[in-house]
């Protein structure tokens, strides 16, 4: 009996995802469909919870349920975060693993700011056409898988942090 409560006790807490980890909340524009049916156009997402012991919060992704040709995907960004230091915060977006193409400027992802309570907006546009002819067969017709990737600040550790991302594909005119 204690080796079947033991294994059901296991693959429950292998299948739970990240966002239910303590002081964590994750939401979305489309729960609980988002994995069997992406939305085409719009997804929006928002994770509340702790940084790491090494200041860090985890990738946040979304999926739209694919590529097509003339589309941009817009992703805006809201990063919230309690600092305790003035160090810089990369925030790096990407869809399916690769930066904007065929022009990418990292400057755009930096932020700075002092102690206390720092919030960083961005906006990101993906050309799926560039895209497509810079990584061929990887947009068009494919699911979107847009991640967030911020950096870790081990002066930060333990704050709070809140993330919102909303995702768009939108025609080009």
């Amino acid at each position: 009996m204690r080796i079947v409560i033991g294994l059901a006790l296991g693959v429950l807490l292998l299948g739970t995802p990240s966002a239910w980890a303590i002081n964590e909340t994750s939401e979305s524009s489309c729960d609980p469909d988002c994995a069997i049916k992406p939305p085409k156009e719009n997804l929006f997402i928002r994770v509340t919870g702790d940084l790491d012991a090494n200041g860090g919060s985890p990738q946040i992704a979304g999926t739209l349920a694919k590529g097509k040709k003339k589309r941009v995907v817009r992703v805006d960004l809201t990063y919230e975060w309690f600092s305790l230091s003035n160090q810089f915060r990369s925030l790096v977006v990407k869809v399916n693993g690769k930066f904007p193409a065929p022009n990418f400027i990292i400057l755009n992802h930096l932020s700075s700011c002092g102690s206390g309570s720092c919030v960083v907006h961005a906006v990101y546009w993906f050309d799926l056409d560039g895209m497509e002819s810079t990584y061929p067969t990887q947009f068009y017709g494919q699911p979107l898988i847009v991640t967030l990737e911020p950096s870790a600040k081990a002066a930060d550790a333990n704050s709070i942090y809140n993330a919102t991302l909303a995702i768009q594909l939108v025609k080009k005119k």
